[in-house]
């Protein structure tokens, strides 16, 4: 038995036996994150870049995309969903070598867009150990602080605004979850 149809197994019984309600939908929005561990192909991108250089990661993250930024700025954004630490991460990451790059701000302002709304989000600092004092390269948004509406979506695009060196940086991903996936 495929170990992903196992853990999706395990998760949807552990779904079925909560009682709360507003943890059911961190629980969701996990198995969706899970199901859907896409790579997905992004606006001025041919193809993803490796990912074997930094080691913040763990196999209890899923749903990493990489998003553009201008490419004077050197940097790329990280989007992940962090399951262990009950998360929506974002990293900040050299373009070139693709490991952590600190920035010396305390948020990352981010839009989700729905189609019918705009929905505001900070994402805050929280450096890594090896971060200099006063800057990071992760910022967080905890799943409890992400807006009821946001729970279960599965198409959305986010615009992510950061400060880099005294001038504002935007970057889009646009996610759609229309991939298909084939357990063995």
């Amino acid at each position: 038995m495929n170990s992903k149809y196992t853990i999706l197994k395990k998760i949807m019984k552990k779904i079925h036996s909560m009682q709360t309600v507003p943890t059911n939908w961190i629980y969701l929005l996990v198995l969706t994150c899970i199901t859907t561990a896409c790579s997905q192909e992004l606006e001025e991108t041919s193809s993803l870049k490796p990912h074997t250089d930094h080691e913040h990661h763990t196999d209890h993250e899923h749903h990493r995309h990489i998003i553009q930024l201008p490419e004077s700025s050197g940097v790329e954004l990280e989007f992940l969903s962090s399951g262990k630490r009950n998360q929506i991460e974002i990293h900040v990451i050299n373009a070139k070598t693709h490991k952590p790059y600190s920035i010396d701000s305390e948020k990352i302002q981010a839009t989700f867009h729905t189609g019918d709304q705009d929905i505001p989000v900070i994402f805050v600092a929280s450096p890594l150990e090896e971060d200099p004092d006063s800057q990071s390269s992760r910022f967080v948004l905890p799943f409890e602080e992400l807006p009821q509406q946001l729970k279960l979506l599965n198409d959305f695009q986010v615009t992510l605004t950061l400060e880099l060196d005294g001038k504002s940086v935007t970057g889009t991903l646009d996610h759609k979850n229309d991939h298909q996936h084939h357990h063995d």
